[in-house]
């Protein structure tokens, strides 16, 4: 966590002083790609669509500092392909992949 800088200035730099608050979680998953925050929330997206970094979904609660959702991607439509980012379009949740496609998250 940040402050928010002074909107009047054009370009801001951040520093690790510049941090006031922090946390570290333990990670189960690997290859790292984008994510969104919603509600608190961190939706993370992990995989690189094989069977060494299969596809997955990390939703961290920013208040209670845990992993909330650990989730398998790889029976989905898009498990054979590197997911790049997610993001939310009203309720659903959208997640693009490198071949340039977007899926909504079903439960």
């Amino acid at each position: 966590k940040f402050c928010l800088p002074d909107v009047n200035v054009e370009n801001v730099t951040l520093y690790p002083t510049d941090i006031v608050d922090q946390f570290e979680l333990p990670l189960n998953i690997l290859f790292t790609q984008g994510g969104t925050v919603r509600d608190g929330k961190i939706w993370y997206m992990f995989g690189n669509g094989n069977k060494e970094y299969p596809n997955g979904l990390r939703v961290i609660d920013l208040q209670n500092r845990n992993i909330e959702l650990c989730e398998d991607l790889s029976n989905t439509p898009f498990a054979d392909e590197e997911v790049e980012c997610c993001a939310f379009f009203g309720e659903k949740l959208l997640i693009n992949t490198k071949g340039g496609k977007i899926y909504e998250r079903t439960e």
